[in-house]
Order: structure tokens, then sequence, then C-alpha cells
């Protein structure tokens, strides 16, 4: 059974392992292992998620099978991209499934409560960027009737990627 729970300062070392086990297995193979370094140990940190996990303008949420940590999204209220034209936006900067658990509805399950969070948070407009060449996610994202609006620069480590901007209204 997976239960969706906010993520506590505690859950800071298990967010940490996550975050990275879920990035590598999505992205690995695509990106030099120099790049995936740099980026992961900016981004991916223990004390970087605590700081995550505290800060009041980010929820963050895991799925959890028992005491397995096997997926989380994290939203993000700040400036959205200038591609993103809707009223009271918040960014969905990440949500990832470790890979055994894809097609199991693990990421279903995120994303709905993440969009009724949103809902209940007043918000609009939910926004995201994805990689371009990650077309599984766009898939992923188009079933819940995101549309693409734009585009900008993600930086993994020194190389400068095309992420698609992806918004819906709430």
């Amino acid at each position: 059974m997976i239960e969706i729970h906010p993520a506590k300062p505690s859950d800071a070392a298990v967010l940490s392992e996550l975050s990275r086990r879920t990035f590598i297995e999505t992205f690995a193979q695509f990106n030099s292992p120099d790049n995936m370094n740099i980026y992961l140990n900016d981004a991916f940190s223990e004390e970087k998620q605590l700081a995550e996990i505290e800060d009041r303008k980010r929820q963050i949420y895991i799925a959890w099978n028992t005491k397995e940590a096997i997926g989380f999204f994290h939203l993000f209220h700040g400036s959205a991209d200038a591609a993103v034209k809707g009223d009271n936006p918040i960014e969905l900067l990440r949500l990832y499934v470790v890979s055994a658990w894809h097609g199991k509805g693990v990421a279903q399950a995120l994303m709905n409560h993440c969009l009724e969070l949103c809902r209940q948070g007043g918000y609009k407009t939910l926004w995201l960027g994805v990689w371009e060449s990650n077309f599984r996610a766009q898939t992923f994202y188009r079933k819940y009737s995101f549309i693409w609006v734009g585009q900008h620069i993600f930086k993994l480590g020194h190389d400068e990627q095309i992420d698609l901007i992806f918004a819906k209204d709430l």
C-alpha cells in the first residue's frame, strides 16, 4: 500500500538518497559522470534537502511503500518562468519515482495528491520544466492536461540543456 506524507526534517537523508537515486536512474545514461556528479552534489546533499524541507515556500511529499521511500514531489512557490501566464502560479519542481515502481500507479498517486494540494492552497496555475528529451515525462504531463508554453536553459553541471516549460490551469 502506498502512503504519501509531507517530508519532515528527519527525512532529509532519505530524501537525499531518493533524489539522487531517481535522478541517476532517469538521466545518467544521457549525461557525463562529471556533470552528473556536479549536479547531484549541489542539488541533492542531505543539508540542502533539510533546508528545502524547512523552507516555507516549498512543499515536499514522499510516497512510501511500508518503510521504503519510492517517490516524491516538490512544489516551490517562487517567481514563475516568464512563459507562464496563468494566475497565482506554483512550480512543480520535481516529481520522481524509483524505476522499479514505474507503471504501478505511484506517479499518478503523487500527481493527484499534488494537484489537490495546489487547489486547496488556492493556486490557479501549476507549471514545470521537463527536459526536452524526457519523452516519458512529457507524455505523463500531457495526460494531466499540461501544455507546452515555452522553454528555458537548465544547467546540469557544465552542460546547458533545454527544458520545456509546461503549465496547466487548476
